[in-house]
């Protein structure tokens, strides 16, 4: 392994580390591992962009059998599996309403049926969570945007669990194989970004925090949604008043918080799921989802609290 892959499988607390031209490259090289029509459990609240590799792309082009479930109905997960399933892919946390996943329960089931888990933990990164040490097979990142600190930086990573020898092996050939290796120039970078990322998440996980108390005792704010009580997440969602208006209001009178699509990184950035991060998802199943005109995210970088919350406030009045 390189220096860049070993500090990021001693982060993950994995055996062997991938490093890949981006996070689609490294989703698209996992799922490569499996055979034409294997049968894929995944979320169903996937982030958008997700959602669309394996739905729109990987449905059709590897013949890949797609089962969307609710990852916190674990006897749901269990039902679903078949003489056919080879695969468990699910993040930490669900999105767009951060509830955690039970990581060790899905593990657990998996390993009962000889079935490969696979976690994206991008958006956390191993500093806020590791779910190797949790039974998982492999830790991948669909974007380095919280791990680097700069969602310009493209780059993907695959982190394999210990003993997973095959997985190793069929990873090693695939990468080589389809040449979705990272550059010389992003790895070098992003190398650099892995020394500031301790102080960069403590920031981040306290400036969500107070985000998060704001939002929840402000009027126009119907509900908040936060799983950083153990201050390991720098995201809030929250729904506000009066819908897509509502929405679009704070969107665009947000100044310390600037807008965007991508979420992670120094700065803070707000989006708005149902006609951003969400929007290739159909809206029949952004219904089925739950996810409401008035939902906006927050990714909290590493500015000075009082301003961001100071930001907040202004756009809202």
């Amino acid at each position: 392994m390189r220096e860049l892959e070993t500090r990021c499988a001693e982060l993950e607390a994995g055996e062997v580390g991938f490093a890949f031209a981006s996070g689609p490259a490294a989703m698209v090289t996992v799922l490569d591992m499996l055979d034409a029509g294997a049968h894929v459990i995944a979320m169903d609240d996937f982030h958008g962009p997700t959602y669309r590799l394996f739905e729109t792309v990987r449905r059709r082009s590897s013949g890949l059998d797609i089962s969307f479930l609710d990852p916190l109905d674990i006897d749901q997960l269990a039902g679903e599996i078949r003489d056919e399933t080879r695969m468990i892919w699910v993040q930490r946390l669900t999105q767009p309403y951060l509830r955690p996943i039970d990581l060790e329960a899905i593990a657990g089931l998996a390993k009962d049926r000889d079935l490969t888990t696979v976690c994206d933990n991008g958006p956390l990164t191993g500093a806020a969570s590791k779910p190797l040490d949790q039974g998982f097979d492999i830790s991948v990142y669909s974007s380095v945007s919280q791990l680097s600190g700069n969602p310009d930086l493209r780059a993907g990573l695959a982190v394999i669990a210990a003993g997973r020898d095959f997985a190793q092996d069929k990873l090693a050939y695939l990468r080589n194989a389809l040449g979705t290796d990272i550059g010389r120039a992003e790895e070098a970078d992003l190398s650099v970004c892995l020394d500031t990322l301790t102080d960069r998440a403590s920031r981040q996980y306290a400036n969500a925090g107070a985000v998060a108390n704001f939002l929840s005792e402000h009027p126009s704010v119907e509900r908040v949604f936060y799983s950083g009580e153990a201050q390991v997440s720098s995201f809030v969602s929250a729904i506000v008043s009066n819908g897509m208006a509502g929405a679009r209001r704070l969107i665009d009178r947000t100044t310390v918080i600037q807008p965007a699509r991508y979420l992670g990184g120094e700065r803070s950035v707000i989006e708005h799921p149902a006609s951003m991060s969400h929007e290739p998802i159909p809206a029949e199943v952004r219904a089925a989802l739950d996810i409401p005109d008035g939902l906006v995210r927050l990714s909290l970088g590493t500015e000075n609290t009082a301003d961001i919350v100071t930001g907040l406030k202004q756009a809202f009045d």
